[in-house]
């Protein structure tokens, strides 16, 4: 009888085709020549390059709650957290290939490729930031301190199948693909932001979603943000209420028709539209961000046209 399949995630013994590392593969349709039943192996043959949409969720401020709650209680209450954040990855029909931490690493696609995988990626997302929310609500009844979870989602190609060394090796998807969506989730934030996703989820999204560009700075400006290659990225607000974010749609219009302005060099216009997005939720930082860049802008604009005024007056005085 076959040893049971160690844990995804923790280091396993190299075995056999046969009797591969088990990974969490929620229940699918059987397609020929690939096991994809609930806690099926991906096996050698399954091995090799594809298509992925990478989705990594992690706790923020996760070492101050450590210390707080000591080694033991750290435990359960990541336990409780992973208890909630799990489900709403497999009812989007995503794998979770590995807990590193208070992080979550999940994937859509490998190693059956079902269709919409950024839509559903992105649908998990939100779940799981509104599955947070009543947990706060729950833990604010109770006094308990509230919890903020960054999540980061990117799609392209990587490699999924078992990777170590020696006598040690465990399955997981690898790449740089994987690597941006980690650094989408640690942008969250400095961006003050709950979701982010790349460029190449956006291309992907069959439907339709409250999207808010975080940066679209003139040409030779530096970026407010440097993503990367994932530029341009998007934050998802899918997730918040009328009650954490007022007036979101049309806060939204104000935002996008100042960051319009702002790329334009319209300074004065773009800080009128961001005011009024702030009319409608003085609460948003980021739309807050772009105001004083935008002042800013506008002072040093002025600056350096009042500098060449006064070279052209000096150039004047010189001809006369």
């Amino acid at each position: 009888m076959p040893p049971t399949p160690a844990p995804l995630g923790l280091l396993c013994p190299r075995a056999a085709p046969s009797r591969a590392a088990a990974i969490v593969v929620p229940a699918r349709p059987a397609v020929a020549g690939v096991s994809v039943a609930r806690g099926s192996a991906w096996l050698p043959t399954n091995e090799g390059v594809a298509a992925a949409t990478v989705l990594v969720a992690d706790v923020r401020g996760f070492t101050g709650i450590s210390r707080h709650l000591g080694a033991a209680a750290t435990a359960a209450f990541l336990n409780r957290l992973f208890g909630a954040i799990v489900p709403c990855i497999e009812a989007e029909a995503g794998s979770i290939d590995k807990f590193i931490g208070d992080a979550v690493l999940a994937v859509f696609g490998p190693p059956v490729a079902e269709g919409e995988e950024a839509d559903r990626a992105v649908r998990a997302a939100i779940a799981i930031q509104r599955r947070v929310a009543e947990i706060n609500r729950t833990a604010q009844s109770t006094g308990a301190a509230s919890i903020a979870v960054a999540i980061g989602i990117n799609a392209g190609e990587v490699f999924f199948g078992r990777v170590g060394a020696g006598t040690w090796v465990a399955p997981t998807v690898i790449g740089a693909n994987v690597n941006s969506a980690f650094a989408l989730q640690q942008a969250c934030k400095g961006c003050h932001a709950g979701i982010l996703i790349s460029a190449s989820v956006r291309r992907q999204l069959a439907d339709h979603y409250c999207l808010r560009l975080l940066d679209a700075p003139r040409l030779h400006e530096p970026p407010l943000y440097d993503f990367g290659e994932t530029a341009p990225v998007y934050e998802v607000l899918d997730h918040h209420s009328e009650t954490t974010f007022p007036g979101l749609r049309a806060a939204l219009r104000h935002y996008h028709r100042g960051l319009a302005a702002s790329r334009a060099g319209r300074f004065a216009a773009a800080e009128q539209a961001f005011a009024a997005a702030l009319a409608l939720n003085e609460q948003d930082p980021l739309c807050r961000i772009h105001a004083e860049r935008c002042r800013r802008l506008r002072a040093a604009e002025m600056t350096n046209l009042c500098n060449a005024t006064k070279r052209l007056g000096v150039r004047r005085h010189v001809r006369l």
